[in-house]
């Protein structure tokens, strides 16, 4: 929580974009975000959470408390994005995002 900009837990994963897309257990189309204030009451009430829902005009994120609202922070359709990790890197000044593919011959695109 040192690095939260506004005292914030983000949560990042993977996900379907829709039923032709890839998705498994370790592969997906989609890398979602989503945010809640930090306490024991919270985390564990899906009311309590925010999703995020892409861009203003400005390019401002934006975030919504409906997650039908949810959007991507990235899309790759077709494509191989899994096990996502976001961290935040102090000596650039920004957050970097990591995604892995399996390379297993079962799980590939």
């Amino acid at each position: 929580m040192e690095n939260s900009p506004d005292g914030k837990m983000y949560l990042v994963g993977h996900g379907g974009g829709g039923p032709a897309s890839q998705t498994t257990w370790v592969n997906a189309d989609n890398v979602y975000l989503i945010r809640v204030e930090p306490s024991p009451e919270t985390v564990n009430n899906e009311a309590a959470y925010e999703y995020y829902a892409g861009k203003d005009a400005q390019g401002n994120p934006v975030w919504s408390d409906d997650f039908k609202k949810i959007r991507p922070l990235l899309s790759w359709p077709g494509g191989r994005l899994g096990s996502a990790t976001i961290t935040y890197n102090e000596p650039l000044d920004t957050y970097l995002m990591w995604t892995s593919a399996p390379t297993d011959g079962v799980n590939g695109v």
